[in-house]
């Protein structure tokens, strides 16, 4: 399909000449209003209840009000959002209705307005995600496909997370935490400025063992150790540059550690290095009350070192001529290498000459069996870079009281370079445009229509388009009705992934024909786009005196053309033709019954049916699946400024619907005390928390749980 995207930002300067007055309000801070205001859904600031979207805003109050330190905790308490410890890449798992553990993939994952996934793997390195908590304004969670407005990424939800202004970060701060699982958390920040222009500069430390696992039925590790830490420094800066143009900078280095846990027997160490630079700016220009534009630029550098042992691999796996076998025949390869010599020549293709002359020189080389199994030992070290730049222009017009006009353009390159998991550099380029038309026909009704184009590569265009209804019962009630069509096309590692490994300062009594093992993870390459097609049917409200408010979405999400491969060197076959669909319900509730007190729900039922390809499992493609979600928060303010919070976690059938699978059950109970005071007239506060395990299953099927059902930490905070 052609399509020119330019032809949304022409529509939107022609119509300038007929726009009237509008809401002086239109692009300042949503914080600033009395009605609750929201940004993510179509880059627009709306009334909470216009908004086109399931939309979960946590704001710094309530940030704080939990005591969470990372962004994954935080995600407990937006309704349908799945969080598991992940112990084959020792990462957070963050699923949006269900879904894969292992590189979750389907979200876009925004830092004031950057996005921060990592294209190589297209994943995000959650634990190393460079902000603080100390740091943040509020998080937006847009819940449901929102690709109309981000595009690709954005296929099943949004996160964004939107920092303070540097104005309210003055001064310094320093935090500092400990508890048991060595755990250990530190923040210090420190901002200045003057007349428009201020500047923050910060450090972030983060340290724990984690589970703290144990696992005793593999040798050689017991404990097999999985803890981790990371380390990130950041400067922000806004800029005043005039009365109608403002500028906002930051710059985020983050450096990352963790051991992963090894649970094959020739792996003996297994250690992880991440390193990431994030640059971005944006400019936004206010012309006049009726029409803005803002340019976004940024640039992501991200470093993966990952040093292993491997002790014990018999010589036979790393044969080049068994190499060559699998790439062509892995069925066969692997019959071989596991001795099952009549097995493996009935996989043969004997009118292959190439598959018959390999089989036969293998043969031959390991007449006496034993000469395959000679063990070897060595290192292995997987090294991968990636860069992306990203530009993106944006137009925002008032067109008349009832009628504003979103559109813009954006590029995006991005590049990514390693022997081992590509066999070299890659890079795509893609171009984007989008538009989204708020139009109010009535006073009790508002009506969107967004949609985005995208050319990645030499793929086909993808389209993605949405259309909703409001229905105002009251400015601060509505009832929404929401289609939306979206498209995901393949990334890197789906699609063009070479991922070998290749032995050295090898250890070994063998004569080798080799030093790479056998299995690879090769990308089948130009993968059709997978899909999604969304109905939603929601309600929002909230009281005039702000006591009290909910939101709740009914919806039916059928996914289809979906892409599916267990990262490993052991599946080689990748899986396009599925079929998925989450029918379900869920709400968030807020009630202020008094001065004082807070109480918060949020809960998920999702029913999941589906169709997989033959050979596709459930318990991969629907590790982190819960039919049911619930998180509840009590927030109480007691005499002598005495501040808890109690909050109950409940995930019940964690993992596959087979019905012969073991499903888990995730109950837990958090509990933070705290009190402020004075050190010498410096404000401060101290705390406690504690996290105690009402279930012993783990938090993902044939996974661990913690090793301690109860964890505690203690800090302060003090600021001068």
């Amino acid at each position: 399909m052609k399509f020119p995207g330019c032809i949304f930002l022409t529509l939107s300067i022609a119509a300038s000449a007929w726009a009237e007055s509008v809401d002086e309000t239109l692009f300042l801070d949503p914080m600033a209003a009395d009605v609750p205001h929201v940004l993510t859904a179509v880059r627009l600031r709306q009334p909470a209840a216009e908004v086109p979207a399931s939309v979960t805003v946590l704001d710094a109050d309530f940030i704080a009000a939990t005591g969470a330190t990372t962004i994954t905790e935080l995600m407990r308490f937006v309704p349908g959002m799945m969080v598991a410890p992940e112990i084959y890449d020792n990462n957070d798992s963050v699923q949006y209705h269900g879904g894969p553990a292992h590189f979750p993939k389907g979200m876009q994952i925004l830092l004031d307005g950057h996005t921060i996934f990592g294209s190589a793997l297209n994943s995000v390195n959650w634990y190393q995600l460079p902000v603080a908590v100390e740091q943040i304004q509020r998080i937006e969670v847009v819940r449901g496909p929102n690709a109309p407005t981000y595009g690709t990424n954005a296929y099943q939800a949004v996160i964004n997370i939107i920092t303070r202004h540097t104005a309210d970060s003055q001064g310094g701060r320093i935090v500092a935490e400990g508890g048991n699982n060595r755990y250990r958390y530190g923040f210090a920040q420190a901002g200045w400025g003057y007349e428009g222009n201020y500047w923050a500069v910060s450090a972030l430390h983060r340290a724990t063992d984690n589970l703290e696992d144990l696992y005793s039925d593999v040798p050689p590790c017991n404990p097999c150790s999985d803890n981790r830490r990371a380390n990130a420094l950041s400067l922000r800066g806004d800029v005043e540059l005039s009365h109608q143009t403002s500028l906002r900078t930051s710059l985020y280095v983050a450096d990352a550690r963790k051991q992963v846990p090894f649970y094959q027997q020739a792996v003996t160490e297994n250690d992880i290095t991440d390193r990431s630079v994030l640059a971005g700016l944006t400019l936004e220009h206010t012309a006049t009350e009726h029409h803005q534009v803002r340019l976004t630029a940024s640039y992501l550098h991200n470093e993966r070192l990952n040093d292993t042992r491997i002790e014990g691999i018999g010589a036979g796996a790393l044969d080049d001529d068994l190499r060559a076998l699998f790439l062509i025949n892995p069925e066969a390869a692997m019959l071989l290498a596991q001795g099952k010599l009549l097995a493996a020549y009935g996989a043969l293709d004997l009118t292959d000459q190439q598959q018959t002359a390999l089989a036969q020189a293998l043969a031959t080389r390991y007449a006496d069996i034993t000469d395959a199994m000679i063990p070897v030992s060595g290192d292995v070290r997987a090294y991968l870079t990636e860069d992306r730049v990203d530009v993106e222009i944006q137009d925002t017009w008032a067109l008349s009281p009832d009628l504003t006009f979103v559109s813009g353009l954006g590029y995006r390159y991005e590049v990514a370079d390693s022997e081992h998991f590509y066999g070299g550099r890659i890079d795509d380029h893609k171009f984007r445009a989008f538009a989204h038309v708020n139009w109010k026909p009535a006073d009790a009704w508002v009506a969107h229509a967004g949609l985005m184009y995208e050319k990645e590569g030499q793929h086909e265009e993808a389209l993605s388009f949405r259309s909703a209804l409001n229905y105002l019962l009251t400015p601060l009630n509505s009832i929404r009705v929401v289609f939306n069509e979206s498209a995901r096309t393949p990334d890197f590692f789906e699609e063009h992934a070479y991922w070998t490994f290749q032995l050295k300062n090898i250890e070994t009594e063998a004569e080798l024909n080799g030093t790479t093992y056998f299995e690879s993870y090769i990308g089948p390459g130009d993968l059709d786009q997978q899909r999604i097609r969304s109905y939603e049917l929601g309600y929002y409200g909230r009281t005039q005196s702000g006591s009290f408010d909910t939101d709740l979405r009914a919806f039916r999400e059928y996914q289809y053309d979906v892409i599916y491969r267990w990262p490993s060197t052991r599946s080689p076959v990748t899986y396009t033709d599925n079929e998925i669909w989450y029918t379900g319900i869920e709400g968030q509730a807020s009630w202020y019954p008094r001065r004082g007190t807070q109480l918060r729900f949020n809960g998920a039922y999702t029913e999941l049916t589906y169709e997989l390809e033959e050979g596709l499992t459930e318990e991969r493609i629907f590790a982190l699946y819960a039919p049911v979600t619930t998180t509840t928060s009590w927030i109480q303010q007691w005499p002598g400024r005495i501040h808890t919070t109690a909050t109950l976690i409940l995930g019940y059938d964690y993992g596959s619907k087979d019905d012969n699978a073991d499903p888990t059950d995730m109950k837990r109970l958090d509990l933070y005390v705290r009190r402020p005071f004075e050190l010498s007239g410096l404000p401060g506060e101290g705390y406690v928390k504690a996290q105690r395990d009402f279930s012993s299953d783990p938090h993902l099927p044939g996974t661990l749980a913690y090793n301690s059902v109860l964890r505690w930490q203690a800090g302060f905070s003090l600021e001068f």
